[in-house]
Order: structure tokens, then C-alpha cells, then sequence
């Protein structure tokens, strides 16, 4: 704390001495703005993927108006937990038929859908400049960034220099885990959030250190509106947080009072929220942590560490969902002894800086409420805010540190390895990453558009039922439909999806109308269920856990209970060891050799025509 400028101006690295030169610079904003940017610059060429036709429809109110009964405004609402909508929806086929009744996927952006009726109105055909619109969004965001990380480098309680703040900001804005946020249309959400919720931690500093009273009524107002954004921006409360326990120079009583603010616009949000009826419930995907804490709470323990691994280090978050299950115990291991060797590394300089402290808490807290879903990078950019500042602090005083303290050779010599690493996994490994992964969610599209148009798109579709005897996953299947309905293409009138995502299955046909399926494995598989010779890494695992989208383990189907469609009803004839249902009975209300019914099962390469069983006969589809 008794250091000299002069000291705080030390840089020991020759890298960082050059990369400080310039970051001193006023108009390093631009450069950090620019530079980002430009690196996300092949989101121009996504187009519109996977979720994206959902938000397209909804808003253009091209929605079935029988069937999904939402408005502009929910364009990330899905199931509304309304028994009777739920099953207008699973009769139609648009959700698969074990979907729970009372499901509620429903969240509200309003903000973020009002950027999407923006788009739509205006260009509803130009790709390119909606993915322009959202780079704007990302450009904003780094100049938040940029800005709240100058100005706590400066902070009174530093002890790095000044220019580290804008070497952090530098550090964030070529974070390939902001990717996907930057170039996926429908994840502008999280643009929104955090350009929003930042601002309000900036503007908080600025109230707090200045005085400026303005300043905080604007950060209050700032946090709503990030909320209205994405809920992902309550991760901001973690860095006001952290700010009052570790930078405020007030008063305890002081300290906490200037959050109260912060906590009244939280509340009130969530009180609208919930009796609006909006957040996750009885699914086994979203978990609401108010609605189940200590579900929450075991979540955590499972996801944190594999997310922090996935903002340090590698392998990305988004491996994880592709796991088996020994694989990912492998995986969290590793996660959590690595974050053990990083708090020992960073020990020193967190005892020595508060503005370290408050990087690393806000941080970690920020981790807390993204890890109510999968793992996956793209939920990583709150956390990455807090990674990127301590970061750049540790990579510049970590020699200073360290010859201050009691730090041995052998503790030096792995300091300076995971430097290194780090040094080469954030300054060369992550920008040349940027621009490929943020054409990764093109990729994923442009896979599902191949698959999606070998299913049936001719005429005759029209008047048929379409039966899926195997599927990738029966949420590409509700993805094909929205597609169907963007294009303007032929879609079946109602579909029924008989199996478990990428299990093979027997079908036993039992009488004229009536027919037995028996997934390898049963239905609703948990994390990481590995059937024989199954590999320990395979997209089959993420399809499996996107089957409990829509029914939580908690509520599991039982042997007896019944399903009533239009089409079929579906009776659960046995159930496994762990009370999943393993077979389900189909009794079709028509024969089911009629013509009007339309079969296909999945295979490697697409979707084939499929003739159903003989009365008698059992048939095996593959696991596509």
C-alpha cells in the first residue's frame, strides 16, 4: 500500500512492458472495442440457426395461434406450465409426448425482444444486419468493460498500475467464450445483460468514490434494465457485492445501505416475474434455485468447477454435456484441482490487493447463478469480467508478489509454468479461436438444416401424421417445425416421436392398432448413461439430457399412467430399476397401416422411410 508510483509502473515481463506502452493510451478504448469486434467478425456469416427461427416466428406472429399462445414479447417462453396449453402443444407434437403438464420454461427479456422486433420490422430478411445489430451490442459492451476496469486500476486501494485495467479489458474482449453471445442471434440476450449490468457496477463505483448521487440512481436503473435483458445480469449483484466488502471506504452501515438500491430493483423484478408467471419449473434442463434451492446447491457443486476450468483453462465448458459419466467425474477433478492450484497461486497477490479480491469474489459469485443449467462457455461472460481483471493483475505482480513472500524455488518455477500457460492460452490461443467458434453455432445449424431436409416436405405431408420412430433429439424435432414454418415449407399436421433421442429400440406390433417400443435404456436416460460399447465422449449424452427438458426427475412417469393424443394413447407398460419408464405402448386410434400415417426412424445420414411391423413381428431401429 506504501508503494511509489514508480513501482506500481514495474513490469517485469518484456511482453507485458510493450503490451503497457500502449495501454496507456486514451484511446486504447477503441482499440479494445475494435479489436474484439473484429475478431467476431464472422458472426455476419451465421445467418439464422436453431432457436433463432422460434424468436423469427413469434415475433412476425407466425406461430400456430391454436397451439403456441404467446406474444411478441415472450420470445424465449415455450411452455407456460398451463396444463391445458402443455397439451395442445404435445398433441400437435411440438414438445414430446412425456412432457410434463405443468412444465414451465418461460422467461422474460423484454428488452431483448424489443432489439428482435427492431430487427424483424425492419429487415426481416437481412441476416447480416441483424448479426451487425448485435456486434454493436458487443462493441458496447467492451467499452463498459474497458471503462470499469480502467477506473478500479486506478482505484486508491490498487497496488498495479494503472494501465493493467486496460490490459484486462484487452484480455475480456478477446475471451473466445464470448463467442457464441457474440454471433448467435438469439444469445444477444446475454450481450444485453451484461452490457446493462456492468454499466451498473461502473456507475456504483462512480457514486461511491465521487460522490456522484446521480450516478447510483442511474446504476439501480441500469441493473433493471440489464434484468429486462437476460436474468444471467443478477450475476452483476455479485460484483456490487464484492465492491462493498472490498472497495467501498465507507462505513459498514454505508457499505450496505448503498446496496439496498440494488436489492430493491431485484426484488421487485423477481416479484413480477414470478406472479407474471415466468421462470423454470418441473424441468429436468432449467432448475429455478428459489423454487429448489438445494437442488440448486447440489448443481453447483457439479457445474462450478467445470465452468471455472472452462473460463481458466481447457476444456471448454461446453464439453461436459458430451460426457459419460466416468468421463465427467475424470473432468471435474481436474476442474477442482486446478482451481485449487490457482487459489494457491493467487494467494499472495489477493492478500496484498483489494481490487485482486474483488475480481476473484465478484467473480465467483457471478458463477453462482449460471450453473442452474448445462455447463456450456457461453454462459461464462459475468464470471470471464472477474477472470480477465485478476488475470492481468496476477500475470503483472506475480514476480513482485512472490519475491515478497516465502515462495520456494519449486513453488516459482510452477508460478512462472502456469504463467505461461495462460499467457499462451489467453493472449494467442483464444483470439485465433474467436472468429472459429463464432461460426461454430453455423455449424451446428447448418448440420440440423441437412438432417431437417431429408424429413418429409412434400405435398402430401399436409394431410398426413408424421411417426418418428428414432430421432436425434426430439428438440430438433420441435426445431425442424419452426423451420418448416419460417420457410413456408409443408409441415405433417400433427407428429408423434415414439422414442428415446439417439437410442436404438425395439418395436413389437401387438395387434392392428397397437404397438410396444423398448429404447435400449428406457426413456429420460440420466447424465452420462453409457449402454454397451457406448464411447465415454458422443453427442448422444447431450441429446439424452435435452430429453428431460420437459420433465424433471422428481416427477417421473409410472408404470399405469397414461397419455391421451389425438393420434395415439400412450400407456407406460414397464418401468427400470431406477423408476424410469423402459417401454411404452402406443394404441393408435387408426390402423397402423394406414396411409394417413407417415413413418420414418433416423439414421447417420438422415431421416428414411419406415414400414411399420406386421401384426406379431418386432423390428429394430438404430440409434441414429
Amino acid at each position: 500500500m506504501d508503494e511509489t508510483h514508480e513501482a506500481r509502473q514495474t513490469v517485469a515481463s518484456p511482453v507485458l512492458r510493450r503490451i503497457s506502452v500502449g495501454v496507456q493510451s486514451r484511446r486504447f478504448s477503441i482499440v479494445v472495442i475494435l479489436v474484439g469486434v473484429g475478431l467476431a467478425l464472422p458472426a455476419l456469416f451465421v445467418g439464422i440457426q436453431a432457436d433463432d427461427y422460434f424468436i423469427r416466428n413469434t415475433v412476425l406472429g407466425l406461430q400456430p395461434p391454436d397451439t403456441i399462445r404467446i406474444s411478441r414479447w415472450e420470445t424465449y417462453s415455450y411452455l407456460d406450465g398451463v396444463p391445458a396449453n402443455n397439451d395442445d402443444i404435445i398433441d400437435r407434437g411440438y414438445m414430446p409426448w412425456w412432457t410434463d403438464l405443468e412444465c414451465r420454461t418461460s422467461f422474460a427479456r423484454p428488452l431483448t425482444a424489443l432489439t428482435q422486433m427492431f430487427d424483424y420490422y425492419l429487415w426481416p430478411t437481412l441476416d447480416m444486419a441483424m448479426h451487425v445489430h448485435s456486434l454493436i451490442w458487443f462493441g458496447a459492451l467492451l467499452g463498459v468493460v474497458t471503462a470499469l476496469c480502467r477506473r478500479l486500476s486506478a482505484h486508491p486501494l490498487s497496488t498495479v498500475p494503472v494501465w493493467v485495467g486496460g490490459f484486462g479489458a484487452l484480455l475480456f474482449a478477446i475471451d473466445d467464450r464470448h463467442a457464441i453471445p457474440a454471433s448467435w442471434l438469439a444469445n444477444r440476450n446475454a450481450l444485453i445483460a451484461g452490457c446493462f449490468g456492468i454499466a451498473a457496477v461502473l456507475l456504483h463505483d462512480c457514486w461511491r468514490r465521487s460522490g456522484r448521487h446521480w450516478a447510483g440512481i442511474i446504476a439501480a436503473l441500469s441493473l433493471l434494465l440489464g434484468l429486462l435483458g437476460k436474468e444471467e445480469a443478477v450475476s452483476a449483484g455479485g460484483y456490487l457485492l464484492a465492491y462493498a466488502v472490498f472497495l467501498d471506504r465507507g462505513r459498514w452501515r454505508g457499505r450496505l445501505a448503498a446496496l439496498l438500491p440494488y436489492i430493491a430493483v431485484g426484488l421487485g423484478w423477481l416479484v413480477w416475474y414470478k406472479l407474471a408467471g415466468y421462470g423454470a419449473r418441473y424441468s429436468g434442463v432449467y432448475l429455478d434455485p428459489i423454487h429448489d434451492p438445494l437442488a440448486f446447491m447440489a448443481r453447483v457443486v457439479r457445474n462450478a468447477p467445470v465452468l471455472l476450468l472452462g473460463q481458466w483453462a481447457l476444456p471448454p465448458a461446453d464439453l461436459q454435456p458430451f460426457e459419460s459419466a466416468w468421463l465427467f467425474q475424470v473432468h471435474w477433478l481436474v476442474a477442482v484441482s486446478f482451481i485449487v492450484l490457482l487459489g494457491a497461486l493467487f494467494a499472495p497477490l489477493l492478500k496484498a490487493d483489494p481490487v485482486a479480491r474483488f475480481w476473484a469474489v465478484g467473480m465467483l459469485l457471478a458463477t453462482l447463478p449460471v450453473c442452474a443449467i448445462f455447463p456450456s462457455d457461453r454462459l461464462l461472460l459475468f464470471p470471464s469480467l472477474g477472470a480477465a481483471g485478476l488475470l492481468a493483475s496476477w500475470l503483472v505482480r506475480r514476480d513482485q508478489v512472490a519475491s515478497a513472500g516465502t515462495a520456494s524455488q519449486t513453488g516459482t518455477r510452477v508460478a512462472r509454468a502456469v504463467a505461461g500457460f495462460l499467457m499462451v492460452l489467453h493472449l494467442v490461443l483464444a483470439p485465433l479461436a474467436m472468429p472459429i467458434r463464432s461460426l461454430s453455432i453455423r455449424f451446428a445449424g447448418g448440420f440440423l438444416d441437412t438432417i431437417q431436409d431429408t424429413l418429409p416436405a412434400d405435398d402430401a405431408v399436409r394431410s398426413q401424421h408424421l411417426v418418428i420412430a428414432s430421432t436425434f433429439t426430439a428438440l430438433a424435432d420441435m426445431a425442424w417445425f419452426q423451420r418448416g414454418i419460417a420457410r413456408g415449407l409443408p409441415r405433417p399436421r400433427r407428429t408423434l416421436n415414439l422414442n428415446a433421442s439417439s437410442s436404438p429400440a425395439t418395436l413389437t406390433r401387438l395387434d392392428r392398432h397397437t404397438l410396444r417400443v423398448r429404447p435400449l435404456g428406457g426413456y429420460l436416460k440420466p447424465d452420462g448413461w453409457r449402454g454397451p460399447n457406448a464411447p465415454a465422449f458422443s453427442s448422444r449424452y447431450l441429446g439424452r439430457h435435452l430429453d428431460r427438458l420437459t420433465r424433471s426427475s422428481a416427477r417421473p412417469l409410472k408404470r399405469g399412467d397414461r397419455i391421451h393424443l389425438t393420434l395415439a394413447t400412450i400407456t407406460i407398460s414397464d418401468i427400470t430399476e431406477d423408476g424410469r419408464p423402459a417401454e411404452a405402448t402406443f394404441r393408435f386410434h387408426l390402423s397402423i397401416d394406414d396411409p394417413v400415417l407417415r413413418w420414418v426412424y433416423a439414421a447417420p445420414d438422415g431421416y428414411h422411410d419406415l414400414t411399420p411391423p406386421k401384426v406379431g413381428e418386432t423390428i429394430e431401429v438404430p440409434s441414429p
